[in-house]
């Protein structure tokens, strides 16, 4: 079952006791990540690649930066691997992903539920944890995480919640990681707040937020280096995947598997609209599990000479109302999701 860490106090110390309480697993996964930069840019290189990243977001997300410091440290690993780990899509490789939210219009009992499919290498599917966050002086959150990367798919107490999925922008350019986001988000007081940490002028890259609020509020932001656009969910219903929807920012997909993306993302829709106004966590379990198009469905399995590469590795379930969070390990179709309850 997915383990649970608990972390507390300040973004240093938050940092280290999960890098501590996972420095087996960060450390496996980082010796992966240098092995590969050593074969694309060698120690210098990677260093000389890290560092303009480091920079930026140490202006731009201080406290983001010494939560990855402390990781590092409490993990024994280095800081430029660590970081450079964090800025994989901005270095090197991609991934995918499919997320969603619901509003209390088309939900069973009126809850704001979020869920997501972290899609990428099948070796990641071991390396997986849950959060319980209590920062100091700042929102406690539950949240999803895995392999030392910033990415809470999460919410916080004060009702904002938060998942997404990669895009694949070609206005790239140096500046704070797209995963930076992502923990910024925890950190908000309100979805505006959330809204306006997804945008930051700084960003490097292009990404996807879901966003919702316990209102029942519920955004899309589409984010590139440059450019942005929002996405409101009139009929209470938003699912995305891997490709830029919004009609002016869809000259700038570069990712080439948009075809994918494309088939998962109606897929998605159609078993959320199917269940509008009766949808509740089992049923989202469900489209979450679906092998319509295996094994490139929105439950991603590998398969020799198909789909060698990518599965999903984790999926994870929040409901604002009821202030729970659902996660699992691997494919969800055979995993079994553990729940937190923030009290």
């Amino acid at each position: 079952m997915i383990p649970v860490l608990k972390a507390s106090g300040t973004p240093w110390e938050m940092g280290h006791a999960i890098g501590s309480k996972m420095s087996k697993n960060l450390r496996v996964v980082v010796e992966r990540f240098e092995q590969r930069m050593a074969n694309l840019l060698g120690e210098e290189g990677l260093r000389a690649k890290v560092e303009p990243y480091i920079e930026c977001t140490g202006k731009v997300a201080p406290r983001t930066l010494d939560e990855i410091r402390g990781m590092a440290e409490g993990a024994g690993v280095g800081l430029n691997s660590l970081f450079g780990l964090n800025a994989a899509q901005e270095l090197t490789y991609s991934q995918g992903c499919s997320s969603l939210a619901v509003n209390g219009e088309t939900t069973a009992d009126g809850s704001v539920m979020l869920a997501h499919n972290e899609d990428n290498s099948p070796f990641y599917s071991d390396h997986c944890y849950m959060i319980e966050g209590k920062p100091d002086e700042e929102p406690a959150f539950l949240a999803f995480a895995y392999a030392g990367f910033v990415l809470h798919q999460g919410f916080n107490d004060r009702g904002v919640g938060s998942v997404g999925n990669a895009l694949y922008s070609s206005d790239l350019r140096v500046g704070v990681p797209k995963l930076v986001a992502y923990r910024e988000i925890m950190r908000s007081e309100f979805l505006e707040d959330a809204i306006r940490r997804c945008i930051n002028p700084e960003r490097a890259n292009g990404n996807n937020h879901v966003l919702a609020s316990l209102d029942g509020e519920v955004y899309d932001v589409e984010v590139s280096a440059t450019r942005y656009s929002l996405l409101y969910a009139e009929d209470g219903i938003m699912a995305h995947t891997n490709h830029f929807t919004a009609p002016e920012l869809q000259q700038l997909d570069a990712w080439a598997d948009l075809l994918n993306s494309r088939v998962r993302l109606n897929r998605l829709r159609k078993l959320l609209l199917r269940d509008r106004g009766s949808i509740t966590a089992e049923s989202i379990k469900r489209a979450l599990s679906d092998h319509a198009n295996y094994p490139k469905s929105i439950c991603k399995h590998v398969k020799p000479t198909i789909n060698e590469e990518v599965s999903t590795v984790g999926s994870v379930i929040i409901d604002l109302t009821n202030r729970t969070l659902q996660a699992t390990s691997g494919n969800p179709c055979a995993g079994s999701y553990r729940q937190l309850k923030m009290n």
